[in-house]
């Protein structure tokens, strides 16, 4: 995904405190809408590029495009499938 596709996702390790409360939360009630803790993408110390290769290749069998994508690695690695 791109790094503004990642900027709309919700994630589950952002922790901040609400409302003055002693407790760290990531989703709370603000005037009747829920706010909620953004994915920061390459600014995470989680976030990781790989370079996808798109599936045409030359006449010596070399991809012919590549480009360089980023994840959240907080999972674990990118699947290969």
């Amino acid at each position: 995904m791109t790094e503004a596709e990642a900027a709309n996702k919700w994630c589950p390790l952002v922790r901040t405190g609400a409302f003055g409360n002693s407790c760290a939360v990531n989703i709370w009630p603000s005037n009747g809408e829920i706010i909620h803790g953004a994915c920061i993408a390459s600014k995470c110390m989680f976030w990781r590029w790989t370079v996808r290769t798109i599936p045409e290749r030359d006449v010596m069998g070399k991809p012919i495009l590549s480009e360089r994508v980023g994840y959240c690695g907080a999972a674990g690695p990118l699947s290969r499938d």
